[in-house]
């Protein structure tokens, strides 16, 4: 009898076990953007920026493509189902197994047939799971945030390792653009970049009268023109954004 209560206790306790949670890292850089040095006389072409300022992050990350990461054959979160990605998704390296294979996430799958198709068992939930490298097994694999030794690969080709850059709502990109010199009038594009360091957030075409003045004023920038023309324009920042 006491032996089977021992027995019992241990299988107790063993169920008990929790897997550990993946260990968070921050592998990213806040990179402050000040350009030019203010005072400094520069020359720029047409369409290159003039001034910039803000802060971007930049860190290494994982970039999904869209497809089947994991058959049902081969995936260990999901039973019977199949692992697919149904759209561009890129997430910063920001959790670590205990064995040190670096994880990213969370990335947005959903659980289906191998054929795209649906089941009672396999229903189309959206899940969102981290993404691991191996470097031992040399391949990608999903994890559900824990522990795992689940060594079944995601297909390599939707899959690669990424440099992302990105920005916040609070720290975000001011850029000013010379757009050439039509007449009397200078043309300017100012753009920021929130968020996405692809597409600006916001845009705006400005142009000044050049013979009026000289010295460029527009939200808090200020510049003077020393030499302008439809091809180059020669400055210097006098106050940055």
């Amino acid at each position: 009898m006491k032996k089977l209560i021992t027995l019992l206790a241990v299988a107790l306790i063993t169920s008990c076990v929790i897997t550990p949670p993946l260990q968070s890292i921050n592998l990213t850089e806040a990179i402050l953007i000040d350009f030019p040095q203010q005072g400094v006389i520069v020359t720029a072409s047409l369409g290159e920026r003039l001034v910039a300022k803000g802060y971007k992050e930049e860190g290494p990350a994982y970039e999904l493509s869209e497809g089947m990461l994991v058959p049902s054959s081969g995936s260990s979160l999901t039973g019977p189902c199949a692992v697919i990605n149904l759209f561009s998704q890129s997430r910063f390296v920001q959790r670590k197994q205990p064995n040190g294979d670096m994880c990213a996430g969370l990335f947005n799958v959903m659980n289906t047939l191998d054929s795209g198709g649906t089941s009672l068992k396999c229903p189309g939930n959206i899940n969102p799971v981290d993404i691991c490298y191996s470097d031992s097994n040399n391949n990608f694999y999903t994890s559900n945030g824990f522990a795992t030794t689940s060594k079944l690969g995601i297909d390599s080709n939707l899959i690669k390792k990424v440099k992302k850059t990105t920005t916040t709502n609070v720290n975000f990109i001011q850029e000013f653009i010379y757009n050439g010199k039509v007449n009397n009038e200078v043309k300017f594009i100012y753009r920021e970049f929130s968020e996405d360091m692809i597409r600006p957030a916001f845009n705006q075409s400005v142009q000044y009268d050049y013979d009026e003045s000289k010295f460029i004023s527009f939200k808090g920038l200020n510049i003077e023109i020393i030499e302008a023309n439809n091809q180059i324009i020669k400055y210097k920042l006098l106050s940055n954004f």
